[in-house]
């Protein structure tokens, strides 16, 4: 377990999950050659099966930005089980430390937002979606602080009516990464991150795309080499291994804790 829990949490019931072993990815994701990128010149790309990267992988960008692509089957998880995570996981941090002891710290969410996801007349869908949520994780053996700011299909650069077709939910939008020690505040990595669900017979599969040295402004992607931290291979290396393993990991508890914190909230 990463951290202690307090008090108040160890009186939860979910504080069970917090110390349960944890798995990971059946094997690590390999480097991938540079012309089986997708450019996120065009996200819809992404909307088409058949256009992207068969399998799991990393590699640098010509203009110094990165890309990896992380592929997962999840079986017993449904796209609902999905965005009810992502509306659900920052509004304790011990909700987020549930899901993966042994890399998550904790979560936090605005009020505004946290108010938005009690809204019981909102579907899942738009709970998870137009809010943020900061997290505390351990990635490559350090603390790192996490802001992402959750979008929707049209705020992501993806065509509506493309995405409808499709038949597919997205996760993700605009990622800002730094250290959890670190004090300067241009030190940050900015990512684009954004995970395409799809329906299989026995659950779903997740494939994550995530544009390093990228953020969304008004619908675009946008390359950001004179700000932040800049990726390397190394570091694209050890990220596209944390969210295999973190796939793995909600595939392996969501069920489960799908079932017993949705059926009391």
């Amino acid at each position: 377990m990463l951290r202690v829990l307090k008090d108040s949490e160890l009186a939860q019931p979910i504080a069970q999950y917090c110390s349960r072993p944890v798995v990971h990815a059946a094997q690590p994701v390999p480097s991938m050659p540079r012309e089986q990128a997708i450019l996120p010149d065009d996200m819809n790309i992404i909307l088409n099966q058949q256009a992207c990267p068969k399998s799991s992988g990393y590699c640098m960008l010509e203009n110094g930005g990165g890309y990896l692509t992380v592929k997962s089957t999840l079986p017993g998880v449904t796209k609902e089980m999905l965005q009810w995570m992502v509306a659900w996981h920052g509004l304790e941090p011990v909700h987020y430390m549930a899901i993966n002891g042994e890399t998550h710290h904790s979560s936090a969410v605005s009020e505004p937002d946290g108010e938005k996801i009690g809204r019981s007349f909102l579907t899942m869908e738009e709970k998870s979606q137009g809010i943020s949520v900061y997290t505390v994780d351990l990635i490559g053996g350090e603390l790192q602080d996490t802001i992402t700011y959750y979008l929707s299909p049209a705020d992501q650069g993806l065509s509506p009516e493309r995405y409808v077709r499709s038949g597919v939910v997205t996760i993700g939008g605009t990622v800002l990464r730094q250290l959890h020690s670190e004090t300067d505040p241009q030190k940050k990595s900015l990512n684009i991150m954004v995970s395409i669900v799809r329906d299989r017979e026995d659950g779903v599969e997740v494939q994550t795309h995530l544009w390093a040295g990228y953020k969304l402004l008004r619908r675009q992607a946008k390359r950001f080499d004179a700000n932040g931290i800049q990726p390397t291979e190394e570091s694209l290396g050890v990220l596209a291994n944390h969210i295999a393993d973190e796939w793995a990991q909600i595939g392996h508890v969501l069920p489960e804790l799908y079932r017993e914190m949705h059926a009391t909230a």
